[in-house]
């Protein structure tokens, strides 16, 4: 029962077992279905603080929830603001990284790569 429960603790070795039986799954349908191995792997990275689309969105919030000088820390280039306002902002900072990383995907991967499963 422990070992089941813990699969659900990112980050814990149970949860890297299940991804990697999840994957191991994946791969074994694929393959199944006549799709071949998989070719190319390609992983993502948030760096959030990297974003100016992701910075000025977030100086935005701030100032919405009227923390002018966070906000004015962000715009100026703070990294700090701009960590600490990710921190405060993670769901919209996921639903931002999500997004650009389905938007990649549909048009460099799929349509400029050509490739099909993913």
């Amino acid at each position: 029962m422990l070992r089941s429960f813990s699969r659900n603790i990112k980050g814990s070795d149970n949860f890297w077992r299940s991804r990697t039986k999840d994957l191991q799954h994946w791969i074994t349908h694929h393959v199944a279905r006549g799709h071949g191995p998989p070719t190319f792997f390609i992983t993502f990275s948030c760096a959030e603080n990297w974003w100016i689309d992701l910075n000025r969105l977030l100086a935005q919030l701030e100032e919405t929830a009227q923390n002018f000088l966070r906000a004015e820390a962000i715009r100026d280039g703070s990294m700090i603001a701009m960590s600490n306002a990710s921190w405060r902002h993670p769901l919209f900072v996921n639903e931002y990284f999500m997004r650009r990383a389905k938007s990649f995907m549909a048009t460099v991967i799929k349509t400029a790569l050509g490739i099909e499963h993913y």
